[in-house]
């Protein structure tokens, strides 16, 4: 795994359809965030995935603790 930083990506306002825990069971389902981009990207797997890290979270699950959430960059969609 490998992490960069894209300054082209640093402060964007986002939507993204993402993922979260299931209550304490080890299911997922669909999660909406939204918040800024910090320009953290992760390069996974090959064929690659590509990962890209949102912060100051304004949408998230009512249970979704984190800071920051870690979405598949085709499901992130600017709102700028």
């Amino acid at each position: 795994m490998q992490i960069t930083v894209d300054p082209e990506l640093t402060g964007r306002h986002v939507e993204a359809d993402g993922g979260t825990q299931v209550g304490n069971t080890n299911f997922a389902s669909r999660a909406e965030f939204e918040g800024i981009l910090t320009g953290r990207k992760i390069v996974q797997g090959d064929p690659p995935w590509y990962w890209v890290e949102i912060g100051q979270l304004s949408v998230k699950p009512d249970d979704f603790e984190d800071e920051f959430v870690w979405c598949e960059e085709s499901y992130v969609y600017s709102l700028d």
